[in-house]
């Protein structure tokens, strides 16, 4: 598989894989689907940053819980404080490697029986998923020299929108949600129009496949790269902490965003 020239990139996981937008120093961007995260990571091996919307560094025993970062993103967010999940620990997801097939309801008791609490049904739905990540983040040099980093979306939005977190659900229904956040996105200004970005995923994918909110997720983790990295007004921070970060020394378990300068012009 040949390697992609887009530098800044955000992934979601999504129903048909891995949806990801990325986006260059110009008005070029692509939007992709990838079956495992092994071979996005591949394909966008000369990114300068890939932003991910799924747990980087999990905890190594016991059962599901909030990480600090986890407690730092509920800690800012209101209405969207139940988007943040516990985080499995690695010992359920060895077990998880070796029975696959597993419904919500044996996993949730084995780990009441042997992790001494539960999984949700959300934790339980990205497990799989977050076992690619884990599985690249602890053999690959390159994801883990800091190519790789987690985000949330919802703390993303928050930094992009003057530090005010969203205030309708991302639905497909009402809308407001999408159109919501699309406004925060165009008032950054930045290249290329994000709504061609939105509506030329809409365009190339099933909602099957691909829903409106894993384009938001995945759009607002490529404008956060690019802000953060190529912006000069910008700078990515982490949670926990609010002092800025060094892209290329990682310190998971984190969340990263992008925030403007206090210095730099900011209605903010």
């Amino acid at each position: 598989m040949a390697t992609s020239k887009m530098k800044y990139v955000g992934v979601d996981g999504c129903s048909a894989g891995w949806f990801s937008v990325g986006l260059n120093d110009g008005e070029g961007f692509e939007v992709k689907v990838f079956e495992k995260f092994t071979e996005l990571v591949k394909y966008y091996a000369d990114a300068c940053l890939i932003l991910v919307d799924m747990p980087i560094g999990v905890p190594n025993d016991g059962a599901p819980s909030y990480r600090p970062c986890d407690d730092a993103a509920r800690y800012i967010l209101d209405k969207r404080k139940p988007s943040v999940f516990m985080v499995p620990s690695r010992r359920f997801l060895d077990k998880m490697k070796r029975e696959t097939i597993w419904k919500h309801t044996q996993a949730n008791l084995w780990s009441k029986n042997h992790l001494d609490g539960g999984i949700s049904q959300q934790s339980f739905n990205i497990v799989q998923k977050t076992i690619q990540v884990d599985d690249i983040m602890t053999s690959n040099d390159v994801a883990r020299s800091a190519t790789v980093r987690e985000i949330h979306p919802e703390i993303c939005f928050w930094a992009l929108n003057c530090r005010k977190e969203m205030e309708h659900k991302k639905d497909a229904s009402g809308r407001k949600g999408t159109y919501e956040r699309l406004k925060v996105l165009k008032h950054l200004c930045i290249e290329p129009n994000v709504e061609n970005v939105y509506y030329a995923a809409l365009g190339k994918y099933l909602r099957k496949h691909v829903d409106h909110d894993d384009i938001l997720d995945a759009l607002v983790a490529a404008v956060t790269a690019k802000l953060g990295c190529a912006d000069p007004n910008y700078e990515l921070r982490r949670l926990p902490g609010e002092n800025p970060t060094d892209c290329c020394k990682p310190d998971p378990p984190e969340m990263v965003y992008a925030i403007k300068k206090e210095k730099a012009d900011s209605p903010c």
